[in-house]
């Protein structure tokens, strides 16, 4: 599609599609994950100061393939390049809206956080609650990478539980006095506690679903693992009535907790490099003079 002027697409730009604009701003309520071209003649470009700098483009969901402003590139998509090897596009939703504009400073496509607030427009409540709330959603999101390790480390300990829970089923009175001796009462203190810590764990999981989903699901289970490791190995340690499976069984807790923190930051210091040059290069969002809707939450 080509326009001369502004352009909002609502709906998604989908992969092999193109929405062309001149002397306008592109602003796709939905995904961008085609081509999008801002261009413009050269009485725009001398008056660039004035109006607010080059067009611009908008969309909720900022993933495109071949993103273009006066003509000048962004980087092209690592699934892009050709290097002999086939790579999938990693980049996952986010839910946060992006804006794209060419840098006055450097020339080139830089691309911001866009909460709805216009350049030199002081700051109201609104804006703050969206960006509180987009900063809190890019918190608890994890990139397509860590979602793949994470849920390969849940499988790992689903697994595992199932297959107690199968062996348990089968040999019931073998197993369960590999941890409870033999003759002693599921019912004393130690017992009921080791049962306290799975409640607790399982509490801070359900918590943090409800709270932040499948991420937050991800992130509570180190600090729940930890803490049953840590009281299952305590009371294997410091308690006359505990067993050496009970000891097994917190040990494997805690190295299950450590594995999914290994997963959950995998990449995170790259992740921040990147978020930290993007900052130094475009330190506050300018949306040029024209008063765009602020995306509802």
């Amino acid at each position: 599609m080509e326009h001369s002027g502004d352009v909002i697409v609502v709906g998604n730009v989908e992969k092999d599609a193109s929405v062309t604009t001149e002397d306008g701003d592109i602003v796709v309520f939905g995904s961008l994950r085609g081509e999008a071209i801002v261009r413009t003649n050269n009485e725009r470009s001398s008056l660039a100061g004035q109006r607010g700098g080059m067009g611009k483009i908008f969309a909720l969901d900022m993933r495109p393939e071949v993103l273009e402003i006066d003509h000048t590139q962004m980087a092209p998509p690592e699934h892009l390049l050709d290097t002999g090897v086939e790579v999938k596009d990693r980049r996952v939703v986010t839910g946060i809206p992006m804006v794209a504009e060419k840098s006055s400073m450097t020339g080139e496509i830089t691309f911001s956080k866009f909460y709805g607030k216009r350049a030199g427009e002081k700051r109201n409540g609104a804006v703050d609650d969206m960006e509180r709330y987009y900063e809190q959603k890019e918190k608890n999101s994890l990139s397509a990478e860590q979602l793949k390790r994470c849920k390969r480390a849940a499988m790992v300990t689903g697994t595992y539980i199932l297959a107690v829970g199968v062996c348990l089923f089968i040999f019931p009175r073998s197993l369960f006095h590999m941890v409870v001796p033999l003759g002693e009462s599921v019912s004393t203190e130690v017992w009921l506690r080791v049962v306290a810590t799975a409640a607790v764990a399982f509490g801070l999981y359900y918590r943090a679903v409800a709270k932040n989903g499948e991420a937050g699901f991800y992130k509570a289970t180190i600090g729940g693992r930890y803490f049953v490791g840590a009281s299952l190995l305590l009371l294997a340690l410091f308690s006359r009535h505990a067993s050496i499976a009970l000891f097994a069984v917190g040990l494997v807790n805690f190295l299950g907790a450590f594995h999914m923190k290994m997963s959950v930051e995998f990449g995170s210091k790259a992740q921040n490099a990147k978020k930290s040059t993007a900052t130094s290069t475009s330190t506050s969002i300018s949306t040029s003079n024209k008063n765009w809707a602020t995306p509802s939450a």
